[in-house]
């Protein structure tokens, strides 16, 4: 069972990059994303830090 698990969970990483790959997004603006995160306009930090305590919650 949990071979199938991880063989479908790896399939689906395999898919999802090549997709991502397909859709051709700028890779410069990607990155900079990834390095350099912002809040977005309405968001508070609160919200973010309430994301984390439910996450380690979980």
């Amino acid at each position: 069972m949990m071979e199938r698990v991880y063989g479908l969970a790896g399939m689906a990483l395999f898919v999802f990059v090549i997709a991502v790959w397909q859709l051709g997004p700028d890779w410069g603006q990607m990155l900079h994303d990834a390095t350099h995160p912002s809040l977005p306009f309405g968001e508070g930090l609160l919200t973010y830090f309430f994301y984390a305590l439910v996450m380690l919650g979980a």
